[in-house]
């Protein structure tokens, strides 16, 4: 599904990924690890349109991602869920949700997504008329989440999606996840998160990847060994 090929990204003249090569398969949840300053979110902002590929490419479902825009890469199915959790604070909850939905057309389908969506967070569902400028920190995040999943993408990315979420709201996400069938690419340092969801692990590690067998219990027990054998 995402194919990344040789990838050299950064800011300006500040390369930061250099020589990224990745295949993500259709289906499951792929842990993005490394430390602070490491390149993920580099990598995620390169592979969404919103940094410039330096060298390589990234193809996504057949189509080649740094010939295209980022509203572009949203319509082929790639949905990008930042860090920075924004949502319109001047827009409703629900108003909120459907942004996400612009890209699609299908009206019936999108009204049975939205009621999934609160299904998945009532709270949201309580809340569809309030001003989303008026929600806590670990709402927000449910709406931008929910916002995300309101596109219908075949890979959802999300950058740190518990924060800001106590353990029932991190347990009705894990269920949305569940739920979801398409592929999801996330970063993330809550290891009971990680422990309960992911089925491979990638690392970036000063701008280099390296991939990991099995999930991330397997991925803890590899590190353990390396770092017995250095």
């Amino acid at each position: 599904m995402l194919e990344i090929k040789n990838l050299h990204a950064g800011y300006g003249r500040l390369k930061i990924l250099r020589g990224i090569n990745l295949s993500v398969p259709k289906g499951g949840i792929i842990a993005l690890l490394g430390g602070n300053g490491t390149g993920k979110s580099t990598l995620l902002k390169t592979i969404s349109g919103l940094l410039p590929v330096m060298e390589g490419s990234i193809e996504f479902d057949g189509e080649i991602l740094e010939r295209i825009k980022p509203h572009e890469i949203v319509k082929s199915g790639l949905v990008q869920v930042t860090q920075s959790k924004e949502s319109y604070p001047a827009m409703t909850v629900e108003e909120n949700l459907m942004v996400g939905s612009y890209v699609r057309s299908d009206r019936n389908a999108i009204k049975q997504d939205l009621e999934k969506i609160y299904q998945f967070f009532p709270i949201l569902k309580k809340r569809r008329k309030t001003l989303s400028g008026t929600l806590s920190g670990g709402e927000v995040q449910m709406l931008v989440i929910g916002r995300g999943l309101m596109a219908n993408p075949k890979m959802l990315m999300l950058d740190e999606p518990t924060n800001n979420l106590d353990i029932p709201s991190a347990e009705l996400l894990e269920q949305a996840l569940d739920d979801y069938a398409g592929t999801v690419f996330v970063i993330s340092h809550d290891r009971y998160f990680l422990d309960r969801v992911v089925d491979r692990v990638v690392e970036l590690d000063d701008g280099e990847l390296t991939e990991f067998a099995g999930g991330y219990a397997d991925y803890r027990e590899q590190k353990a060994a390396m770092r017995e054998g250095a």
